[in-house]
């Protein structure tokens, strides 16, 4: 197994130690918004300020009631450093989970009655005890809340910026919502640590539009926008007109990128870099690099966890684990055993030590012969079909055996025969009950997971 070298990146052990060490880049602007720029030094001072307000409330549970903007973001820091709990929650999920109800909303209206900012010790707040409950991806199952230490989030931070290079004056424009942890670590902290500056995105139905504007040169995205620029590139082949004109670096992570995505990006200089992690890891596991990389993969372990594979299950071990689920001990317990976690994912680790994920766990079918079917297989060949934009394969049950039903979204005049054909190369088709074709792409969470039917569906010939 070859050694790859790691870009050095200083470690930071709280968020009170990262405020004080981003206040470095004084006058470079962090955020750009409303044709406003804010600079470190005014974005460290807020922290303080907002912070010595609401150390008042320690050890509270505090939903941050602001959209994405430099605002959110003051907020997200000064809950943590006075020794409170974020949650990344709406209400109806506060609720579900068995979260306290009457959790802290911190609103705008904060930023006009605190003026000053006092001393505070935050010494006593130990690294590892929970200071963040984000919500678990909910692609399969219930939403959960996952617990996280400042020691969780750091590490991983650190861990992706060792892979992924993050230059100081790149500029990002801000597209994931700061309520998922992908945008928390990828969008927030990982641009503010190296030094870089957040465009607020303010019309995402305006999106080309604020790329030209911002001309940024790095973006995190899910894949859906991914596959949006790589369209609109294909259609017009101006670079400078969908871009900006200074992009270089796209990180993506929710599904794994089309190879097809970066030999359209390499043209124009332009490398889309997938990564794999899930919201109880913090949220990254691995990523694909610069100067290591490999089509097809989902990267490389970051420093702070190792991979391994138990009965084709990825399993991760390492200091961005997350301490549990909030107020559920035995799915905690199922999951995390011996220090670490059973992903649910199913993959393999080549030689060089690059993760390949084929799929989950939770959906693999089994049929009453015995014998197994991964549907994102069956996926990744339907979705190579001319014509095809995506696919599902699905399990239903029909007079008591188990039987697949796929579903395919394609162009109006899609030659059908194709899907037949590339089913039987695959040896499915007997196991085939219905195919559905439509123009309408599948439901999809925030980072464009498709979400699969929780409940198996019965059929029952007439």
């Amino acid at each position: 197994m070859n050694e790859y070298k790691l870009y050095q990146v200083k470690k930071v052990a709280s968020f009170i130690d990262f405020i004080n060490e981003i206040e470095k880049y004084g006058e470079a602007v962090a955020f750009k918004e409303a044709n406003r720029d804010y600079t470190y030094f005014q974005f460290c001072d807020d922290v303080r300020r907002i912070a010595s307000y609401m150390s008042c409330h320690h050890g509270s549970y505090i939903q941050i009631d602001i959209s994405n903007s430099r605002m959110f973001a003051v907020v997200f820091f000064a809950t943590i450093i006075s020794g409170n709990i974020v949650v990344l929650l709406d209400d109806t999920e506060i609720s579900e989970m068995g979260l306290p109800e009457n959790c802290v909303k911190i609103r705008e209206d904060v930023f006009d009655f605190v003026h000053k900012h006092e001393f505070f010790d935050d010494s006593k707040i130990p690294m590892t005890r929970v200071s963040v409950i984000a919500g678990s991806s909910g692609t399969t199952g219930h939403k959960k809340g996952v617990m996280l230490s400042q020691r969780n989030l750091l590490t991983d931070m650190v861990g992706g910026m060792e892979l992924y290079e993050y230059e100081r004056g790149a500029v990002y424009v801000n597209i994931l919502p700061y309520t998922h942890l992908f945008g928390i670590v990828a969008d927030l902290l990982g641009p503010l640590y190296s030094g870089g500056t957040i465009c607020v995105l303010e019309n995402k139905l305006r999106f080309f539009e604020e790329l030209r504007y911002y001309k940024p040169t790095n973006l995190n995205l899910p894949p859906i926008l991914v596959d949006a620029i790589y369209n609109m590139l294909k259609k017009t082949k101006d670079f400078e007109n969908t871009t900006g004109g200074k992009l270089k670096k796209i990180l993506c992570a929710g599904a794994r990128l089309n190879d097809a995505v970066n030999d359209e990006f390499e043209y124009y200089g332009l490398r889309a870099f997938s990564a794999y992690g899930l919201t109880e890891c913090s949220p990254c596991v691995t990523m694909n690099r610069d100067k290591y990389f490999k089509k097809g993969s989902v990267g490389l372990p970051l420093s702070c966890c190792a991979v391994s594979i138990e009965d084709g299950e990825v399993v991760v071990e390492g200091s961005n684990v997350m301490l549990g689920y909030y107020n559920e001990y035995k799915t905690t317990e199922n999951t995390i055993i011996n220090n670490r976690i059973y992903t649910g994912d199913l993959g393999y680790i080549d030689d060089d030590g690059f993760l390949f994920l084929i799929g989950r766990k939770n959906n693999l079918i089994v049929f009453e012969d015995g014998t197994k079917l991964i549907p994102e297989l069956i996926e990744k060949k339907l979705n190579q079909v001319a014509s095809v934009m995506e696919s599902l394969v699905e399990p239903i049950m029909l007079d008591n055996r188990t039987k697949i039903r796929i579903t395919v979204v394609c162009e109006k005049h899609i030659y059908r025969q194709n899907i037949f054909d590339c089913l039987e190369q695959l040896d499915v088709l007997a196991k085939v009950e219905e195919i559905i074709f439509r123009e309408d792409e599948l439901e999809k969470n925030v980072l464009g997971k498709i979400i699969r039917n929780k409940k198996l569906p019965v059929y029952f010939k007439e």
